[in-house]
Parts: structure tokens; sequence; C-alpha cells
């Protein structure tokens, strides 16, 4: 008896030289043996789970293949929307929305935000996919599952401008960002400004400008931009000084003082007398004088004044 176990790879034409005898006479016949082609499904060996990133791009090259060496036809069912398949080249690529894992933003949600924890309870978004196979005449399917994770965005600064104010005067900078997660978003100040509040009262000796710099933060990730602030001189009065304020003298006696003029900003000053007396000088902050003898004269001519100067007394 002739046994012969065929293979997947055996199909053809095969002649047999079969030989038979019954003892005294020899006979030989050959034998036409065909071996017919059996399709077999093609093999897709695909992950439980499949893990892609927000805004990033996502390419996957489908493990297919056909034993027989026949050209495989690829579909999908489930696909996320704006998915790249090529049934060719069996690969499939997209790029996750930022917004596949989004934040409910109830109170509890806030709540969590504010506190940093909300990101550690973020769930990932599942998009299970289905692949078919089909070879010249058998398919295969099989299932995976596309996991997208969530990936932080840093706040971006919508308004920001720069501040001018006069030296003493107070400074109050307020910035605004938009954080495309919807997080809530904290702000912070460099100095001098106060940390978290970006206030500063200015003083004098602070005029210039002032490079600060903002930071707009969600917990994870911050943005900081700098900032100019302007301060400007703000002139302040001279100080004027004189030894005495009273000084008592006699007609007909010289006598002299300083005045001494300070200004805080620094710049010149200028001092000068009005209404000075008569013979008086000011000179570089000097005064000099000698009063004449009829400086002080009696002018009371009231009639109280000639009757009381009748008395021998007065």
């Amino acid at each position: 008896m002739g046994i012969w176990q065929t293979d997947a790879e055996d199909a053809g034409k095969y002649m047999v030289d079969v030989r038979y005898t019954d003892g005294e006479f020899r006979e030989e016949e050959e034998v036409e043996i065909t071996v017919i082609d059996v399709d077999r499904a093609p093999s897709l060996m695909l992950p439980s789970r499949l893990e892609a990133r927000e805004g990033e791009l996502f390419r996957w090259d489908i493990p297919v293949a056909d034993p027989d060496g026949d050209e495989v036809d690829l579909s999908a069912v489930g696909l996320p929307e704006r998915a790249g398949f090529e049934r060719r080249n069996a690969t499939l690529t997209f790029t996750p929305s930022y917004d596949m894992v989004r934040r409910s933003g109830s109170g509890i949600s806030n709540l969590l935000n504010r506190l940093r924890l909300e990101n550690l309870m973020l769930s990932p978004k599942d998009i299970p996919i289905t692949i078919t196979a089909c070879g010249r005449e058998l398919c295969a399917n099989a299932s995976t599952l596309i996991r997208v994770k969530n990936v932080n965005r840093a706040p971006q600064f919508t308004q920001l401008s720069p501040l001018t104010v006069e030296e003493t005067e107070p400074v109050r900078l307020s910035a605004t960002a938009y954080d495309p997660d919807g997080d809530i978003v904290h702000y912070y100040f460099s100095s001098p400004l106060s940390k978290s509040k970006g206030e500063w009262r200015t003083d004098f000796e602070d005029e210039g400008v002032h490079t600060v710099y903002v930071t707009a933060t969600d917990g994870r990730a911050g943005t900081t931009v700098p900032i100019d602030i302007v301060v400007r001189k703000k002139d302040r009065a001279p100080t004027l000084k004189i030894e005495d304020d009273t000084l008592l003298v006699n007609e007909g006696q010289q006598f002299a003082f300083a005045v001494n003029a300070a200004d805080p900003d620094g710049d010149e000053v200028a001092v000068t007398l009005e209404n000075l007396p008569l013979g008086a000088s000011f000179k570089d902050g000097f005064f000099l004088w000698e009063p004449a003898y009829d400086t002080v004269q009696v002018k009371t001519k009231s009639v109280w004044h000639r009757l009381l100067s009748r008395l021998p007394y007065w």
C-alpha cells in the first residue's frame, strides 16, 4: 500500500511509478497524482492593546501575512475619525485630537483640579477596532484596543500689557491666560512684584524699566513671559534749612545767616529771596544786612496813644 500525507505546500502534479508482481510476472505502470491547492486564511496576530497620545502621530503596521503568499485585502471597523488606513501597505495612522480625553468640569472636578489631583483620575479613551484580512478564498479577523492617553497642554496668555507708573504709585499687574484643556490656572510673579498677587508699591529711587516675569501654570505645565514695568521719575520739592528761624538784632548791627537748600532727587537748586530789606544782599545762599537806625519807627498816632503820652509816667 502506498501512503503519502500531503502538506499545505504540496499542491501540483506528481508522476509515480507503480510496480507490481505475482511472483512470476512483473509489471510497471506510471500513475499521475494531482494535489489540489487548498486556500488557507491569512494570519492576524494583533496585540491586546495599543497606546496613543493626544496630539501625537500614531502609526501601526498591522501584522498580517498569508501562508499561501496570496495578496491580502484588509478592512477595518471602528476606526477613529480622520484615521488613515492603507489596505495595501497594511498600516493605520491617525493623530488623536486634544479633546479626546476631557475633564468633566463639575464641582468635584474643579476641586480636584485645584488640588492638582484630577489628572491622576482622568480615564484614557479606549477605541476598539476590528481588522479583517481576506486571502484568495478565506478571511480572518481579530480585534484590538487603541488606548488614547491624555496629554496636558500649558496655558497661553491672552492679555498681558506693559505698565507705566510714577514713583510711589502702586503697581497691580493683571494677567489673563487660557488653558486649552480647561484646567484652572494659577499665576506667579517675579520680584519686585509679590509672588501671588503681582502687586508692588513703588518708591522714590525706583525710576527705570523693570523687567518682571509672569508664569501661568496648571500645576503640571507652565508658560512664562517677560513684561516691562516703566517707573517714571516723580519730582520732589527741594528743602530749605536756616540755622535759626528767628533772629533778634539791633539797628546798626550787621548780621548774616546762611540758607542751605537741597534737592532729594539731586536736581540743581536755585535759591532766591524776594522783598529784600533796603541795603541787604543775598548771594550764594548767604544773607547779609545792617539795619539802618530808622528801620524801627514809632507810628502809633492813635487817640489813645496821644492821651497816654501826656501822662508823665508814660
